[in-house]
């Protein structure tokens, strides 16, 4: 995914052993996190999705000292264009180091779809990662010929007996 913001954001870092611990191991997670302390803008992320599917989409940010002064109103909306496809509004000053559910949406590859967080209160505004999960793809146990993995991904196969070899 594709990260972009606009407006006077600030690069951030709770480590709060939460997802950070996980940044190592998971080099495509951008380090550190995003904060919006005061003035408008959003952040951005271009979903780039490989096929149309639905997908569920999460959010995550830190419990963090001063975290009970972030917004109560994040406003998440996933779009194509400027089409809203969900939207959800989410507490942020509360139950970090969790993912929470932004929205469950069938997508379209071709559509480029987004999201993107912004403020509708009070408080600072925070972005960090998302979480993109196909909900079909892979995991209804039929037999596939090939399949195509970003890399860190992976899969895990089942032998079912010799006639399931394939040479």
């Amino acid at each position: 995914m594709r990260f972009s913001t606009t407006g006077p954001w600030q690069s951030c870092d709770y480590d709060s052993g939460g997802l950070d611990r996980h940044r190592s191991l998971l080099p495509q997670l951008a380090p550190g996190c995003h904060e919006l302390t005061s003035g408008t803008g959003d952040a951005t992320w271009a979903l780039d999705i490989r096929a149309d599917d639905t997908y569920s989409i999460d959010a995550w940010w830190a419990a963090a000292p001063g975290q009970a002064g972030w917004t109560k109103q994040a406003v998440f909306e996933v779009m194509v264009g400027s089409t809203v496809l969900a939207t959800a509004t989410l507490d942020q000053s509360a139950t970090g180091d969790q993912w929470h559910r932004v929205a469950s949406v069938a997508l379209r590859a071709a559509t480029r779809p987004w999201c993107a967080v912004r403020n509708a209160g009070a408080g600072t505004l925070m972005a960090d990662a998302l979480l993109l999960q196909s909900t079909a793809r892979y995991n209804d146990g039929s037999a596939a010929s090939s399949v195509d993995l970003d890399a860190m991904d992976a899969i895990v196969l089942r032998r079912t007996g010799a006639a399931d070899v394939v040479a």
